[in-house]
Protein backbone atom coordinates (compact mmCIF):
# COMPACT_ATOMS: atom_id res chain seq x y z
CA UNK A 1 0.00 0.00 0.00
CA UNK A 2 1.61 3.39 -0.57
CA UNK A 3 2.07 5.93 1.90
CA UNK A 4 0.60 9.38 1.31
CA UNK A 5 1.10 12.65 3.60
CA UNK A 6 -2.74 13.93 3.56
CA UNK A 7 -3.63 16.82 5.54
CA UNK A 8 -7.16 18.61 5.69
CA UNK A 9 -7.57 21.81 6.28
CA UNK A 10 -10.16 23.87 8.10
CA UNK A 11 -10.65 27.83 8.82
CA UNK A 12 -13.29 30.08 9.00
CA UNK A 13 -13.85 31.36 5.30
CA UNK A 14 -15.11 35.01 4.50
CA UNK A 15 -17.72 35.03 2.79
CA UNK A 16 -18.70 35.72 -0.87
CA UNK A 17 -14.36 37.42 -0.46
CA UNK A 18 -12.84 35.22 -2.87
CA UNK A 19 -9.62 36.77 -3.09
CA UNK A 20 -9.31 36.78 0.51
CA UNK A 21 -10.44 32.81 0.71
CA UNK A 22 -7.80 31.75 -2.11
CA UNK A 23 -4.98 33.62 -0.13
CA UNK A 24 -6.23 31.85 3.16
CA UNK A 25 -5.88 28.30 1.42
CA UNK A 26 -2.29 29.71 -0.13
CA UNK A 27 -1.30 30.15 3.43
CA UNK A 28 -2.15 26.87 3.89
CA UNK A 29 -0.44 25.23 1.20
CA UNK A 30 3.04 26.75 2.49
CA UNK A 31 2.21 24.95 5.97
CA UNK A 32 1.57 21.95 3.79
CA UNK A 33 4.80 22.37 2.10
CA UNK A 34 6.86 22.47 5.23
CA UNK A 35 5.24 19.58 6.04
CA UNK A 36 5.86 17.69 2.51
CA UNK A 37 1.96 17.05 2.33
CA UNK A 38 0.90 15.36 -0.97
CA UNK A 39 -2.53 15.77 -0.76
CA UNK A 40 -4.16 19.06 1.12
CA UNK A 41 -7.84 18.80 1.53
CA UNK A 42 -10.05 21.60 2.22
CA UNK A 43 -13.93 21.47 3.35
CA UNK A 44 -17.23 22.36 1.05
CA UNK A 45 -17.90 25.79 0.14
CA UNK A 46 -13.72 26.64 1.49
CA UNK A 47 -13.39 29.47 -1.00
CA UNK A 48 -16.98 31.08 -1.31
CA UNK A 49 -18.02 30.85 2.68
CA UNK A 50 -21.09 28.81 3.66
CA UNK A 51 -23.25 31.71 2.80
CA UNK A 52 -25.88 29.44 1.20
CA UNK A 53 -28.11 31.85 0.21
CA UNK A 54 -25.51 33.54 -2.05
CA UNK A 55 -24.40 30.60 -3.41
CA UNK A 56 -25.81 31.18 -7.37
CA UNK A 57 -24.01 34.79 -7.12
CA UNK A 58 -20.77 33.62 -6.04
CA UNK A 59 -20.40 30.32 -8.26
CA UNK A 60 -17.51 29.97 -10.38
CA UNK A 61 -17.09 27.91 -13.85
CA UNK A 62 -14.94 24.73 -13.49
CA UNK A 63 -12.10 26.64 -15.73
CA UNK A 64 -12.44 29.96 -13.97
CA UNK A 65 -8.92 32.04 -13.87
CA UNK A 66 -9.36 33.23 -10.47
CA UNK A 67 -8.63 29.18 -9.72
CA UNK A 68 -5.18 29.63 -11.21
CA UNK A 69 -3.76 30.47 -8.38
CA UNK A 70 -4.43 27.12 -6.83
CA UNK A 71 -3.55 25.57 -9.78
CA UNK A 72 -0.28 27.31 -10.04
CA UNK A 73 0.47 25.97 -6.02
CA UNK A 74 -0.06 22.35 -7.17
CA UNK A 75 2.27 22.41 -9.76
CA UNK A 76 4.71 24.36 -8.34
CA UNK A 77 5.07 22.22 -4.98
CA UNK A 78 4.12 18.82 -6.57
CA UNK A 79 0.85 18.65 -4.44
CA UNK A 80 -2.73 17.95 -5.05
CA UNK A 81 -5.01 20.69 -3.86
CA UNK A 82 -8.49 19.87 -3.20
CA UNK A 83 -11.15 22.90 -2.51
CA UNK A 84 -15.19 23.37 -2.14
CA UNK A 85 -17.18 25.72 -3.82
CA UNK A 86 -20.22 25.86 -5.82
CA UNK A 87 -19.44 24.86 -9.28
CA UNK A 88 -21.43 26.74 -12.17
CA UNK A 89 -22.13 25.44 -15.71
CA UNK A 90 -24.42 26.12 -18.64
CA UNK A 91 -27.14 23.75 -16.85
CA UNK A 92 -27.02 25.93 -13.03
CA UNK A 93 -25.23 25.49 -10.16
CA UNK A 94 -24.30 22.89 -7.72
CA UNK A 95 -21.90 22.71 -4.94
CA UNK A 96 -18.69 20.93 -5.29
CA UNK A 97 -15.46 20.56 -5.13
CA UNK A 98 -11.90 21.21 -7.69
CA UNK A 99 -8.91 19.48 -7.67
CA UNK A 100 -5.71 20.60 -8.64
CA UNK A 101 -3.53 18.05 -9.61
CA UNK A 102 0.52 18.64 -10.22
CA UNK A 103 0.19 17.99 -13.34
CA UNK A 104 -1.45 20.91 -13.95
CA UNK A 105 -4.27 19.55 -14.50
CA UNK A 106 -7.98 19.69 -13.07
CA UNK A 107 -11.00 17.79 -11.48
CA UNK A 108 -14.11 18.15 -10.79
CA UNK A 109 -16.75 16.67 -8.87
CA UNK A 110 -20.64 17.75 -7.20
CA UNK A 111 -23.02 16.66 -5.13
CA UNK A 112 -24.71 13.68 -6.56
CA UNK A 113 -28.19 15.08 -6.00
CA UNK A 114 -27.73 18.03 -8.16
CA UNK A 115 -25.19 17.17 -10.22
CA UNK A 116 -26.92 17.32 -13.94
CA UNK A 117 -24.42 20.03 -14.60
CA UNK A 118 -22.37 19.08 -17.28
CA UNK A 119 -18.78 19.13 -15.27
CA UNK A 120 -15.64 17.18 -16.77
CA UNK A 121 -15.41 13.91 -14.51
CA UNK A 122 -17.95 15.01 -12.45
CA UNK A 123 -18.99 11.52 -11.11
CA UNK A 124 -15.75 9.84 -9.74
CA UNK A 125 -12.80 11.36 -10.62
CA UNK A 126 -9.29 9.73 -9.89
CA UNK A 127 -6.13 11.68 -8.47
CA UNK A 128 -3.12 9.79 -9.08
CA UNK A 129 0.04 10.69 -8.58
CA UNK A 130 3.66 8.05 -8.20
CA UNK A 131 1.08 4.80 -7.86
CA UNK A 132 -0.73 6.60 -5.54
CA UNK A 133 -4.50 7.58 -6.51
CA UNK A 134 -7.74 9.03 -4.50
CA UNK A 135 -11.08 9.51 -5.55
CA UNK A 136 -13.18 12.36 -5.11
CA UNK A 137 -16.53 12.59 -3.62
CA UNK A 138 -18.75 15.03 -2.95
CA UNK A 139 -21.45 14.20 0.77
CA UNK A 140 -22.03 10.34 -0.06
CA UNK A 141 -24.59 9.13 3.24
CA UNK A 142 -22.20 7.80 5.58
CA UNK A 143 -24.10 4.35 5.51
CA UNK A 144 -23.78 4.18 1.27
CA UNK A 145 -21.39 1.58 0.00
CA UNK A 146 -22.06 1.49 -3.71
CA UNK A 147 -19.65 5.23 -4.01
CA UNK A 148 -16.69 3.76 -2.27
CA UNK A 149 -17.15 0.43 -3.24
CA UNK A 150 -16.65 1.07 -7.20
CA UNK A 151 -14.29 3.36 -6.31
CA UNK A 152 -12.29 0.87 -4.40
CA UNK A 153 -12.90 -1.94 -7.33
CA UNK A 154 -11.40 1.15 -9.80
CA UNK A 155 -8.22 0.48 -7.75
CA UNK A 156 -7.76 3.92 -5.72
CA UNK A 157 -5.64 3.50 -2.82
CA UNK A 158 -7.34 6.50 -1.02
Amino acid sequence: MPVWNVAAAQYGATPDDLDANITHHLDFVRCAVAERIDLLIFPELSLTGFNIENHHFCALPFTDERLNPLQDAAVKHQMTIVVGLPLRSEQGVSPGSVGFLPDGSRVACCKPQTCDIDLPDQHTPLVGLHNRSVAMGFSTDSDEETWPRSAAEMGVSL
